[in-house]
């Protein structure tokens, strides 16, 4: 079952990107908030926290990989979520699998920046630059919070050298 407009995968196949809103219904969004503070709050060891680092304000983000292999709620999402479909569709395939999950917990009003870079560039074991990233908010944020920005068209240029190297040998 298509979850995309023609439109909107047409859109992705131009500029590189797509807004979905609302995606995902209320009710899952919120279970994903309730157990994202339960691994903030270190209610589940099996998580791998990969540090946290605290701003001279005090305010800190803290990085969290392999959620969805610690806790049901995001594995139960993972393995049926929209997100999924989406990507499949606009992948133009049938599955997708997940390379990696990566959270951020940052503290409201914290911004923040990084570097403008392409997600293949941390991906390029892969033989194709054929990937799908997801980014998505389990609580209310604007562009204060540190939001993604994005340069529409650059993921035709190939794969631009962020730091004067490139693995790739083709």
């Amino acid at each position: 079952m298509a979850v995309l407009t023609q439109e909107q995968v047409e859109f992705f196949q131009t500029n590189g990107y797509l807004i979905v809103r609302q995606l995902n219904d209320p009710k899952t969004v919120e279970d994903l908030r309730v157990a994202l503070m339960e691994i903030v709050d270190g209610h589940n060891e099996r998580i791998r926290r990969m540090g946290t680092t605290t701003y001279a304000s005090g305010k800190t983000v803290t990085e969290f990989q392999g959620i969805w292999k610690s806790n049901p709620v995001f594995e139960d999402f993972l393995g049926s979520s929209r997100v999924g479909e989406a990507a499949a569709q606009l992948l133009s395939t049938d599955e997708v699998r997940l390379l990696y999950d990566q959270c951020f917990y940052k503290d409201a009003k914290m911004g923040g920046a990084v570097a403008c870079h392409q997600d293949y560039d941390y991906w390029q074991f892969i033989s194709t630059p054929n990937i799908v990233t997801a980014w998505m908010a389990v609580s209310k944020v604007g562009r204060e919070d540190g939001c993604v920005y994005v340069v529409p068209g650059t993921h035709k240029m190939g794969l631009i050298q962020r730091f004067g190297y490139n693995i790739r040998r083709d």
